[in-house]
């Protein structure tokens, strides 16, 4: 199952800084840089059709908008990053329409220290926060060759993802989609087929857990409560489909958030 990231799909100001241990996570996508550097042990990490084996010391680069899964090989401890692209416009504005030969790189042992110090430190100012993801940007791009990128795929994307955002608490179907959008439904049924690889079902069920994750991390709001907004008729029902996505209910979820 694939899912969108609401909660890192901000356009402004979005930064999280952590480490994480055994990352399994399944596919998904949001608007803003995510960079995972291996501390120890390896993890794979598939970016589109592409996946990439990560041992200590490498890091990998996934772009705004790129569809991406982890899968830990072996006990891993690694930084995760995620940022918005005004923590690295430079970059960014040199990846529009772009994108990385090869995500995977290795930043300068001279800088890596200092770099993690800083990021991992919550009272860091912002400036010194910028300076260091624009780095990581630059060492990711001194080692990577660009190449075009048609968004046209992705573009069609978000426009479905506007309008399944916009209507999930209700019942909802692809013809309701393709009407909308004023494509033909046979059109977009293969579409979801051949770029996600997944039903329209499934995607709707994607986006809605990953709304309902959002929530739980950042409201109060009861779990039922949750459940009702994200369209889910009954609790069983949103704590198994939760469950598909995160292999944890959402209580537990909270509670580790």
């Amino acid at each position: 199952m694939l899912f969108y990231e609401p909660a890192n799909s901000g356009n402004h100001d979005v930064f999280r800084a952590y480490l994480s241990d055994n990352i399994d996570f399944p596919a998904h996508f949001h608007r803003a840089f995510e960079m995972l550097d291996v501390i120890s042990g390896s993890i794979t990490v598939t970016v589109g059709q592409n996946s990439y084996t990560l041992s200590a010391g490498e890091a990998i680069l996934v772009l705004p908008d790129e569809i991406h899964s982890y899968h830990t090989a072996d006990n891993v401890h690694c930084h995760m990053l995620i940022f918005s692209e005004d923590h690295a416009q430079s970059a960014y504005n040199m990846l529009k329409g772009k994108a990385l030969a090869s995500p995977v790189f290795r930043i300068d042992d001279r800088i890596r220290g200092y770099i993690f110090d800083c990021l991992m430190d919550e009272g860091i100012s912002r400036l010194h926060r910028k300076a260091c993801t624009s780095l990581i940007c630059a060492e990711a791009l001194r080692a990577s060759a660009l190449v075009d990128c048609d968004r046209k795929e992705e573009a069609l994307l978000y426009k479905i993802i506007v309008f399944v955002q916009s209507g999930f608490a209700q019942d909802i179907s692809l013809r309701d989609v393709a009407k909308h959008l004023g494509y033909d439904y046979s059109y977009l049924s293969r579409y979801l087929n051949r770029y996600l690889r997944m039903s329209f079902a499934d995607f709707l069920n994607g986006c809605r857990v990953g709304y309902a994750a959002s929530l739980l991390q950042n409201e109060s709001m009861k779990i039922t409560e949750i459940a009702r907004v994200c369209g889910y008729e009954n609790v069983r029902t949103f704590n198994r489909n939760f469950q598909k996505v995160y292999h944890c209910t959402p209580r537990e979820f909270r509670s580790k958030a």
